[in-house]
């Protein structure tokens, strides 16, 4: 929980603490967690994948995860799927990303944010961010309009992948924003080699079996 967080997060202030994958998902963590990690890694240069799936962290947490995205030049990767992130959360986290040039994968399965939340997020990949690599939106409450209004309005971003609930008759797969098909496949082995075994071990705890056929990291 938040006390095992804030623990964690005393160790990761330490830079010389060579970690650079941890899984936490499902550990009831929630906003007051979130906010010691993420202070801990405004310094930290080693950590590049955050898991933190399946926990109950809210917009008060994700400020503190976007104040350190601002900061941070190491993390690649941050799991947020299954949590409370709603409209105001994504709104906060999307200030993170405008500032952030390294984050490549952001996890946001699951959650109960919307077509406002869908649009902070085309806003600022259209507009600002260019490291995003992957971002995964299935199971939100977007409606299938403001998803498609996110793969055309990030037409000119030709290496986002986006995993929406919407794209045709198979659900939950990966889009490419470029319409590569043959690109699209190939990217998506990419990332799911170089997934670290923390994020295996979340992805086997925590995504449905019935999801497990699926583009899910």
């Amino acid at each position: 929980g938040d006390r095992g967080a804030m623990h964690l997060a005393s160790v990761l202030k330490d830079d010389s603490t060579d970690l650079q994958s941890i899984g936490l998902g499902g550990n009831g963590i929630a906003d007051e967690g979130a906010a010691h990690l993420g202070r801990a890694l405004w310094t930290n240069t080693r950590l590049e994948s955050l898991g933190l799936g399946g926990n109950s962290i809210g917009p008060e947490g994700c400020e503190h995860l976007s104040e350190m995205l601002n900061a941070n030049s190491t993390l690649k990767k941050i799991i947020l799927s299954s949590n409370y992130v709603n409209d105001d959360a994504v709104k906060v986290l999307s200030d993170g990303l405008a500032a952030n040039e390294t984050l490549h994968t952001l996890l946001l399965a699951g959650n109960p944010f919307g077509d406002v939340g869908g649009r902070y997020l085309a806003d600022v990949l259209g507009k600002t961010n260019n490291s995003l690599r992957v971002l995964d939106v299935h199971n939100s409450e977007m409606s299938s309009s403001v998803e498609q209004d996110i793969v055309d309005y990030l037409r000119s971003n030709s290496v986002l992948n986006l995993l929406g609930s919407h794209f045709g008759r198979r659900d939950h797969r990966i889009v490419h924003i470029s319409g590569d098909a043959n690109e699209n496949e190939r990217r998506s082995k990419h990332n799911r080699d170089q997934a670290g075994p923390a994020v295996q071990a979340w992805q086997e705890q925590s995504v449905p079996s019935n999801m497990r056929g699926h583009e899910v990291f």
